[in-house]
């Protein structure tokens, strides 16, 4: 809900979505992947609301397989490395950068068509919804999957659409 609220009203508490009809909430985050169909921003449509676990977590998962494999190496590597790797397009390797860009496309690619194919499972193509909201760490990296629905978009700031909702729920209420 609180992603909801950052989506309905802007810092001043002014209205700049509709607020009627349905809205689904799809935050992307480092383990899930989680939607909600906020109805009339009274209620949650749970028949289209739930958690698929899938994350970012398992981009980098991923991303590790994939250099181990490139560059046949079994050495363990901090995740800061393949968040770095995924930011960048580099990892370094025998104390050299190595460009891996093409491997994280294509990992990211795959993660992001998984994604989407669960909202879908969940949502259909959600043609009766006014919006499908993509919020949380993961649609920084996920940077195309809102096109993916007609109606798709990012929130202002994806990444702290949750905390900003909570700032304008509390501002509303003191």
């Amino acid at each position: 809900m609180a992603a909801w609220f950052d989506y309905i009203f802007d810092i001043n508490l002014k209205v700049r979505n509709e607020t009627k009809g349905q809205v689904a909430i799809v935050d992307i985050g480092g383990r899930t992947t989680d939607v909600a169909v906020v109805v009339d921003g009274e209620s949650i449509n749970h028949s289209k609301s739930g958690t698929e676990n899938l994350g970012v977590l398992d981009v980098y998962a991923s991303i590790q397989k994939a250099i181990r494999k490139e560059y046949r190496v079994k050495e363990q590597y901090p995740l800061d490395d393949f968040d770095s790797a995924v930011r960048t397009g580099k990892f370094k390797l025998w104390n050299q950068e190595q460009d891996v860009s093409e491997l994280v496309e294509e990992v990211v690619g795959e993660h992001e068509s998984k994604i989407a194919r669960a909202v879908e499972r969940k949502l259909g193509r959600a043609s009766n919804l006014n919006a499908v909201v993509f919020v949380g760490g993961g649609s920084a990296l996920f940077t195309t999957i809102a096109s993916r629905f007609p109606n798709g978009q990012f929130a202002d700031d994806p990444e702290f659409a949750n905390a900003m909702g909570l700032y304008k729920i509390i501002k509303r209420k003191g």
